[in-house]
C-alpha cells in the first residue's frame, strides 16, 4: 500500500513538474534538465529529461588526449637509383650503330637483373631518352668511369635519361619514403656557376620540376653536391605556383650542366666532367661513392 503511495505522489510530482516547464515555455524561460540518478548493483546509470545519457569514465582508466608520434620513414622501401654512375658496363646507352643512330639497349639480362627481374645490387639501367642530347656533344673520359659535356649550343645545352627496363619509382618528400635527396660528383671546366635538374611531373619532364645549384666555376677538381629537390623544385624560378614538384613517379631525369632558362650561363664549348648522379634517401646519396672516387680516396689516404 506504502509503494502504491509512493509511485502515485511521484507520478503528481512530475506531471506538476511539466505543467510549469510548459508555463515556462510559454513565458520565454528555460527549465534546466533535471538529472536523476539510480544505483543498481554498484553501477553509475545517468539520464537527462532530454533521454541522452552522459558519458562516464571507469575508474582507473585514462582517455589519451594526444596522438601517437609518427614513425620514422622506412629509409629501406626508399628508390636507390644510381642513375647515371658512368661506368663501361653501363655505357651501353651511348653505342651508335652504322648510321650513327643511338642504338636503345634495354638491359635484360642476367648482369642487371636478378633472377626475378629486379636490379641487381643498387644498378638502374638507363638509356638516352628520345635521343634527347641537345645543344652538346659528349664523350667518355678516365676509361669509361666519367663523362664530358661540351656545349654547341648556348640555348639550354642538356641531356636527358630515362629508365629503360623497370616501371617508375616513387620520387617526393624522405617522410613519405620518396626518394628526395639528388647527389652530384663533377667537375665544372666553364665560367658557369649554375647547374641545373629536371625531373617527372605529372607524367613528363617538366620545367616546374627543375632545381638549380651554385656551382663553382673554372676549376679543376671535383665537386659533391647533395641537394633535396623537393626544396629545390619549391624554390625553383621556373616553379610559378611555390609548391613542390617533386612529388611523382620517376620515369626520365635530365641535366642542364649550365643551367636552364632563367639560370642559363652556357657559352659555346662551356664543359663539364661527371662522375655519377644517384637519387634515393639522404643516407644513401651521402654514402655512396663510385669506383673513382674511391680509388682517390683509398690514394690519400695511404
Amino acid at each position: 500500500m506504502k509503494k502504491i503511495i509512493s509511485l502515485c505522489l511521484a507520478c503528481t510530482m512530475l506531471a506538476t513538474v511539466c505543467v510549469f516547464s510548459a508555463s515556462c515555455s510559454e513565458m520565454g524561460l528555460t527549465l534546466p534538465s533535471i538529472i536523476t540518478t539510480h544505483a543498481a548493483g554498484g553501477t553509475s546509470l545517468s539520464a537527462t529529461t532530454e533521454i541522452t545519457p552522459s558519458a562516464t569514465t571507469s575508474a582507473g582508466t585514462t582517455q589519451a588526449t594526444t596522438n601517437a608520434p609518427k614513425p620514422p620513414p622506412d629509409l629501406s622501401k626508399i628508390a636507390k637509383i644510381n642513375y647515371l654512375d658512368f661506368r663501361p658496363k653501363m655505357n651501353k646507352w651511348a653505342e651508335k650503330d652504322a648510321d650513327g643512330n643511338y642504338v636503345h639497349t634495354f638491359f635484360g639480362d642476367k648482369d642487371y637483373v636478378d633472377e626475378n627481374g629486379n636490379p641487381g645490387g643498387d644498378h638502374y639501367p638507363f638509356a638516352l631518352y628520345n635521343d634527347s642530347v641537345k645543344g652538346v656533344n659528349y664523350k667518355f673520359t678516365n676509361y669509361g668511369e666519367t663523362l664530358k659535356l661540351t656545349a654547341t649550343d648556348a640555348n639550354n645545352p642538356g641531356i636527358a635519361f630515362e629508365l629503360s627496363l623497370f616501371n617508375t619509382y616513387f620520387i617526393g618528400p624522405e617522410e613519405r619514403e620518396g626518394a628526395e635527396y639528388v647527389k652530384i660528383r663533377f667537375k665544372n671546366h666553364s665560367s658557369s656557376t649554375k647547374l641545373t635538374f629536371m625531373g617527372y611531373y605529372q607524367g613528363r619532364l617538366d620545367a616546374r620540376a627543375t632545381a638549380t645549384i651554385d656551382i663553382e666555376p673554372n676549376s679543376d677538381e671535383w665537386q659533391t653536391i647533395t641537394i633535396s629537390m623537393v626544396e629545390g623544385t619549391t624554390n625553383s624560378a621556373n616553379n610559378f605556383t611555390k609548391r613542390n614538384a617533386w612529388l611523382s613517379h620517376l620515369k626520365e631525369f635530365a641535366i642542364y650542366p649550365f643551367g636552364y632558362n632563367k639560370d642559363c650561363e652556357a657559352t659555346v664549348g662551356a664543359e663539364m666532367e661527371i662522375d655519377y648522379v644517384v637519387i634515393g634517401s639522404k643516407q644513401y646519396v651521402e654514402s655512396y661513392f663510385s669506383a673513382l672516387e674511391q680509388a682517390e680516396y683509398d690514394k690519400h689516404k695511404n
